[in-house]
């Protein structure tokens, strides 16, 4: 007798939609990132609470917030560890109002998240004294301050930029793929880079009860070599200088509420003088 798998069920039109109008999750983080060589250069890995409700037929409104970070399997103990873990922590619990297929989105705590920043400014100046950690706390003072560095802050979160790509979209009916686009946080200090990148649905439910998507792209960036190099975030230089990137990921969501369950994703970006990056993120709910 022939086994039949149970196949994936799709709104109208073939759309992939959450279909709760809110729910919470919790996830487990690892980020690896090797330089150019392949080398490891830092394990990251913490915890990240996601709180999510549908406001009207276009727009959710997300919560984060991130804790238990640790540092190459230690929680940060040397001050600069702590600064730099607590600067980047400064960010969270943030809000976030998000558009249809997640091509908007919009900070809606940013005076909450000033005033949490101002009262952990002064316990961190009254703890350390340091001239980096006069550095880093003005630069964090610098980025929450403005509106258009803060938002420039929440692109450089690597989770982030994964877990609200445009995967709720419409698929092709006889092809089960569709076409988006991603901007990667790959360099640090610059505008994340844009991958051209291809979704597949499969339309047969795992055996784990999930429904997988897997997303391939190639490097599409308008930005030269050379400008990558120099962390310009517009075009600046004409180059013929070669870069090349890849991405790929998959993605396993619930076969009924088609929440996130998991991300698994590996992103590199070929450089010249040695500027390449590397990064591996895995995200299980947990």
């Amino acid at each position: 007798m022939k086994n039949y798998k149970e196949k994936v069920n799709l709104g109208i039109d073939n759309y992939l939609k959450i279909e709760p109008s809110n729910f919470k999750r919790k996830y487990g983080v690892l980020i690896k990132f090797n330089d150019d060589k392949g080398k490891e250069k830092g394990l990251i890995t913490y915890e990240i609470e996601v709180i999510a409700q549908k406001t009207d037929m276009f727009l959710w409104l997300y919560n984060f917030d991130k804790k238990n970070v640790r540092i190459n399997d230690q929680k940060p103990h040397k001050n600069l560890d702590v600064i730099a873990t607590e600067c980047n922590l400064a960010l969270y619990p943030i809000q976030l109002e998000v558009g249809w297929k997640h091509n908007k989105k919009q900070i809606k705590n940013s005076g909450k998240i000033r005033a949490n920043w101002n009262k952990k400014k002064e316990i961190l100046n009254n703890r350390f004294a340091h001239e980096l950690v006069n550095w880093y706390l003005k630069t964090t003072d610098k980025n929450i301050e403005d509106d258009t560095l803060l938002h420039k802050a929440i692109e450089h979160d690597i989770f982030l930029c994964f877990y609200l790509t445009p995967i709720y979209q419409t698929y092709g009916m006889l092809t089960n793929m569709t076409e988006t686009e991603i901007k990667i946080p790959i360099l640090p200090n610059t505008l994340p880079v844009t991958f051209l990148s291809e979704l597949k649905i499969n339309h047969e439910v795992s055996s784990y009860g999930t429904i997988t998507l897997k997303m391939e792209g190639i490097l599409n960036e308008e930005r030269s070599a050379y400008d990558l190099v120099t962390l310009k975030d517009i075009p600046v230089t004409p180059s013929n200088e070669n870069k090349n990137g890849r991405m790929e990921a998959t993605f396993q969501l619930d076969k009924n509420s088609k929440i996130i369950k998991s991300i698994i994703s590996d992103c590199f970006i070929e450089l010249p003088y040695g500027k390449g990056r590397s990064f591996r993120m895995e995200a299980f709910e947990i």
